[in-house]
């Protein structure tokens, strides 16, 4: 690479956030608009508190589609324990963990336990591919 690319340099700063408060219906319908497969849970205050997928959140739809009921938030089913990154980061680090199938395909970025941003797969080959046609 012909610089070290940092997480800042390639991250989404005007990233769709969760309400812990809200439903699992519109974080649901909110990920789908956004196109995410994932998104970063906040508190009032804008700091991380959890992470939720379209994964955490089928089972829940399901259920409440065949019951006809609602009423569970996202903070029923959201993760606590959320993998994250600083703006720091060098994204060759990064690349190497979620390549990894086990791995998110959507990491928060944080300052503090504030979140700025997020970073996906779709941003890291965008910012190697924008690298390339520099070489």
């Amino acid at each position: 690479m012909s610089q070290n690319i940092r997480v800042r340099d390639c991250m989404s700063r005007d990233s769709y956030q969760i309400a812990v408060t809200a439903s699992v219906d519109e974080a649901a319908r909110a990920l789908q608009h956004h196109r995410l497969p994932g998104a970063p849970v906040v508190d009032e205050q804008k700091r991380l508190v959890g992470f939720v997928s379209e994964h955490d959140l089928l089972h829940q739809v399901l259920q409440a589609s065949y019951h006809c009921d609602g009423g569970v938030t996202v903070q029923d089913v959201m993760r606590t324990e959320v993998l994250s990154v600083s703006p720091n980061d060098d994204i060759v680090e990064l690349i190497n963990v979620m390549v990894r199938p086990d791995k998110p395909k959507v990491f928060p970025v944080l300052e503090g336990r504030k979140v700025i941003g997020i970073i996906t797969r779709g941003l890291l080959l965008q910012a190697l591919l924008e690298n390339r046609t520099r070489c």
